[in-house]
């Protein structure tokens, strides 16, 4: 079943073929980067797509530190640690203080760097929170997206950040 929208035509026509083609009971096949849908007609090829493509223009709420459910630290009316990736760089709220910085995603390697962030005090418990996300994500090494609301970082020696994505 589709939705009743129009466009182009061109664009209809290869919808109306790639329906076609789920249709026809159509053989599947995959490895790590592509899925490959084939018919005695023709044969669809699909390429994973690129982490960084995914990511970007992305909003991510920390929901675990290093093993630590970090979800009752923050008050309710409080966004808690955020994680933002545009085209430019990284940015986001670490509990207490906003911050930025760049980043680099080739496979699923991600590079973090050059973070600063504002100086504003607050509680000794979530200074100590966010000062511990700040080290952790200037370490991390690999991303991985368990599916698209779930996003998790870990560092050389294993300790993860586990995000949750926020919608707008």
């Amino acid at each position: 079943a589709t939705t009743l929208m129009a466009g182009p035509e061109n664009l209809m026509n290869i919808e109306q073929n790639f329906l076609d083609i789920l249709q026809s009971f159509p053989k599947i096949s995959y490895n790590a980067s592509t899925l490959t849908l084939s018919n005695k007609k023709e044969v669809w090829t699909f390429k994973v797509m690129d982490l960084s493509k995914k990511i970007q223009n992305t909003k991510w709420k920390l929901v675990n530190m290093a093993g630590k459910d970090i979800s009752s630290s923050f008050l309710q009316y409080e966004d808690g640690i955020t994680l933002i990736f545009n085209e430019n760089g990284i940015n986001g709220n670490a509990g207490i203080n906003n911050y930025f910085g760049s980043y680099k995603i080739t496979g699923n390697i991600i590079e973090i760097a050059g973070i600063g962030a504002t100086k504003m005090a607050g509680s000794q418990n979530l200074m100590k929170i966010e000062t511990e996300y700040l080290s952790l994500l200037e370490k991390v090494k690999k991303m991985k997206m368990t599916d698209e609301r779930s996003l998790v970082l870990t560092t050389e020696n294993g300790k993860t950040l586990t995000f949750e994505k926020i919608y707008d």
